[in-house]
């Protein structure tokens, strides 16, 4: 039987590294990487009809909405990453949800209510989000890309085991939102692997959008069943707060990485965190560790410590805060951090954020490196339960790159369908602070509610470029284990010289409890780097036993799921890879 692409996932081979060993898939016309095997091909299909990138692009993310609803919908947020080709320029599109102007502290009695149900939610970017970017750049109308995906809501999506597993962990979702039950579960039960999964109703809602245009979505129609929905149920939306809504193009961040030109989105996206990690560890040489080592793995945990420590305390919306990205991105703070890092010995406790307006200009740490707090995860098995989110690359023939992440926070999001309209709406609140920083202990917190603020992401769209050409589209889901998942995929790629596959496949490492509020030294490791243990634990790593997470996993923590394609710039061959954890499947032509 003809195929398109292969599946990312294989058998265990030990040479030459002892990790799930894959080829890429090659193509040399056009290549999709996501998350589910029918979204890429209909990304290759749109390509194969003369569509560009940015259709393509558009087409699995609608797509995706239809066959991993549970992840992404056109009622959450969005970051988009694109090089164009024709104008040799890369360009950044932030299409964050933002919080209503109701949301206040004040409006929140606890952090649950931020976590599910109505009030948790931020008014949605993604609708936008798409909209624009085909508008700007693609050559397509919305009612041509969004047709796979509207004949797969109707007709059906047949539920992998992997998506038939993760729904296994949720049934208590389906009594407390019996319209989520009622649209996506009409037995009261998940459909079974092998079942289809439809959801007519955002066919019907993807359909008025392709007749009438975004504004039906945010001004119409659909809209006000919206917020009719939210306001009956307790949320805070208004039709203004919707009218309102805007789409920023921004000028993406950039840092070097040898002979690499990292590009990335900028806060309240996530990127910076990741780069921040390449950052400090280009201060190391890694030729004299060896993958997969004690030496390494420590080395890569304390890098991951420092950059998401900043993460959680600058990655926040510019609008409000001013973020010192230079000084983070910086040279001389990279080898600031750098030396915070002692390599025979883990930190104790939470580390302490940098100082990047003043190491920047002295390249020299000061003050204490660990804030006091809990030393070990307060829940490791609290790892597999986050990160909801889909990330798509996508390369065109005309040497068009797209690298961009959809979300609707956790699974499911706020947990319920928006009235008839089928679409999910997103917690982006829970990202959010009532007022102290789970890190820092600061009060207010850079994250705290404000109206009409853009919450922080674990998003992570990049793109590295070599020679003024795309070199690495890389980008992954699953909360903030994505940026560590991202880091290193990235340095077994460029530092250990693996194929974008085998990069992408290999074991890998977690510190914290996958938010990493209360880390420590907590650290989880892939079953096939146990190997380890003892030596990590004689550095001060508090090895959690595997037994400590679900046997549905492997017994695995999540590490984050990455999905990348890297380009030859002699040959213009694409070489695609896609996380063996999930569903991920690359197709090319």
């Amino acid at each position: 039987m003809k195929r398109t692409g292969t599946r990312a996932t294989g058998d265990f081979h030990f040479k030459p590294y002892p990790i799930i060993s894959n080829q890429p898939v090659y193509a040399q016309n056009g290549m999709v990487s996501s998350s589910q095997p029918f979204a890429s091909r209909v990304g290759v299909e749109i390509l194969q009809k003369g569509g560009n990138a940015v259709d393509a692009a558009i087409a699995v993310s609608l797509m995706l909405n239809a066959c991993e609803p549970w992840m992404s919908s056109p009622g959450g947020s969005s970051f988009y990453l694109l090089w164009d080709n024709a104008g040799k320029e890369m360009v950044a599109l932030d299409a964050c949800g933002v919080a209503p102007r109701a949301a206040t502290p004040d409006a929140f009695r606890s952090r649950e209510e931020m976590t599910r149900g109505l009030k948790a939610l931020t008014i949605p970017g993604s609708m936008a989000g798409h909209w624009e970017l085909l508008s700007r750049y693609g050559t397509m109308s919305f009612a041509e890309v969004a047709e796979p995906a509207i004949r797969c809501l109707e007709e059906g999506f047949p539920m992998s085991n992997n998506s038939h597993t993760f729904m296994g962990r949720l049934p208590d979702i389906l009594k407390t939102f019996p319209n989520l039950a009622a649209t996506l579960a009409p037995g009261g039960e998940w459909p079974a692997t092998g079942f289809l999964m439809k959801n007519p109703n955002l066919a019907r809602t993807l359909r008025i959008v392709a007749e009438e245009g975004v504004d039906a979505f945010y001004r119409g129609s659909v809209a006000e069943e919206m917020v009719r929905y939210v306001r009956e149920h307790g949320g805070l939306w208004t039709m203004k707060d919707l009218e309102d809504y805007r789409v920023q193009w921004k000028k993406p961040i950039r840092a070097s990485y040898h002979d690499c030109d990292m590009y990335g989105t900028p806060p309240p996206a996530s990127t910076l965190t990741w780069m921040q990690a390449m950052k400090i560890a280009e201060r190391f040489d890694w030729s004299e560790l060896q993958w997969g080592s004690a030496a390494a793995l420590h080395l890569i945990t304390e890098i991951d410590k420092l950059a998401h420590s900043d993460g959680y305390n600058f990655v926040t919306d510019p609008n409000f805060v001013d973020i010192p990205l230079q000084e983070l991105l910086s040279d001389a703070y990279a080898e600031a951090q750098a030396a915070r890092i002692d390599l025979g010995r883990a930190a104790p406790g939470r580390v302490a954020p940098g100082r990047p307006r003043e190491w920047a200009k002295t390249g020299r740490p000061s003050g204490p490196l660990s804030l006091e707090g809990p030393r070990n995860a307060s829940d490791p098995a609290n790892m597999v339960n986050k990160g909801c989110t889909t990330h798509i690359c996508v390369v065109d023939g005309a040497g068009n790159a797209i690298s961009l992440t959809n979300t609707v926070g956790t699974f499911f999001g706020g947990g319920d369908v928006l009235g008839d309209t089928g679409v999910l709406g997103t917690n982006g609140m829970e990202w959010m602070d009532i007022d102290t920083n789970p890190w820092s202990s600061d009060n207010p917190s850079p994250l705290v509610i404000e109206p009409f603020k853009r919450n922080r992401w674990s998003l992570s769209p990049g793109i590295l470029m070599k020679e003024g050409k795309p070199f690495i589209l890389i980008g992954g889901a699953g909360g903030d284990t994505t940026q560590s998942g991202i880091f290193q995929a990235l340095l077994n790629m460029l530092q250990w010289d693996m194929n974008p596959q085998l990069a992408v496949s290999a074991p890998r490492t977690i510190y914290g409890d996958g938010r990493h509020y209360t880390g420590g030294t907590a650290l989880g490791i892939e079953p096939e780097l146990f190997g380890t243990s003892e030596e990590l634990r004689r550095m001060g790593h508090d090895i959690i036993p595997k037994e400590s997470f679900p046997a549905w996993t492997g017994f695995r923590p999540l590490t984050g799921s990455v999905l990348a394609i890297m380009i030859d710039g002699a040959s213009k061959t694409f070489a695609g890879a896609a996380e063996p954890r999930i569903d991920g499947y690359v197709s090319g032509y």
